[in-house]
């Protein structure tokens, strides 16, 4: 999952469902915002990225089209729930943490493994 929990309603309730569905042994994978992302940095690597390539003229329009909305998901959104409540939820839904990647893609986001145990699982994976 990518960007959706920080969107939904109640991520806790997401979460379960979700290992209700996968099947023991199975790993959910997703990165989200945290109340202490900044989306400027991430924002502007992609303008240098198009202006290195040579394509920021031609999608300037799409860019700032992108860079607003962005904007308008941090300012109401994105920073709703910080990292330890994210990482709490899943355990509280029944995964183990298996990777934990506090911050990536330019400190915009969190990065979690999550595994559903099956009974020759260990709870004990770092």
């Amino acid at each position: 999952m990518v960007n959706v929990l920080y969107a939904v309603g109640d991520p806790l309730a997401c979460l379960q469902s979700i290992f209700h569905l996968l099947k023991p042994g199975g790993v959910l994978a997703f990165s989200t915002t945290h109340k202490e992302t900044r989306l400027d940095p991430l924002l502007d690597a992609i303008k240098k990225q198009l202006k290195e390539t040579g394509k920021y003229d031609a999608l300037a329009k799409d860019y700032e089209r992108l860079y607003e909305a962005n904007k308008d998901i941090e300012q109401t959104i994105a920073l709703r729930h910080s990292r330890d409540e994210y990482k709490e939820w899943v355990k509280t839904a029944g995964f183990v943490i298996i990777k934990d990647v506090p911050s990536t893609y330019e400190g915009a986001v969190m990065l979690i493994h999550a595994l559903k145990p099956d009974d020759r699982s260990s709870t004990d994976i770092k």
